[in-house]
């Protein structure tokens, strides 16, 4: 019974598909922006606004990067 054992895993071993290493883009691997630092002071409105902004336009372009990465992932090879 043991003996049959090391037949079987090289068996299942042969079966798997081996894909091969595909790099997405070095655009599509780039970090996300860290959030704007704030000065340790009361901020005036205009400050806050466009701090908001800043982060802001950030998110969306590292969530367009990570939508970009997902679809090369999940896209079948060319």
């Amino acid at each position: 019974m043991l003996a049959g054992l090391p037949l079987a895993l090289t068996a299942c071993a042969a079966s798997t598909v081996v894909s091969p290493r595909i790099t997405p883009p070095p655009s599509l691997l780039v970090q996300c922006a860290a959030p704007v630092r704030l000065p340790e002071r009361a901020l005036t409105q205009a400050e806050v606004e466009t701090f908001w902004g800043r982060d802001r336009t950030a998110l969306r372009r590292c969530r367009g990067r990570h939508q970009g990465l997902v679809d090369f992932v999940s896209s079948p090879p060319s």
